[in-house]
């Protein structure tokens, strides 16, 4: 989806995206990740990656012809 950029240019530009697009969603779960301490950080991130991983899986199963 996107070119391999500078990780902080990539992510400047990611970051005036949402708030070029006023994504509300995404600026609220920014805000609230933000106040979290380092372990409820922590959980959220593994959460993150499990979701990543389940919808890998289900793309990968997707272009298997299933």
């Amino acid at each position: 989806m996107f070119d391999k950029a500078d990780p902080d240019e990539e992510f400047a530009r990611i970051m005036a995206e949402i708030q070029a697009d006023d994504d509300k969603i995404v600026i609220a779960v920014l805000k609230a990740y933000w106040g979290l301490n380092d372990e409820q950080k922590r959980g959220v991130r593994e959460l993150i990656h499990k979701i990543i991983e389940e919808t890998q899986k289900l793309g990968e199963a997707g272009t298997s012809g299933e």
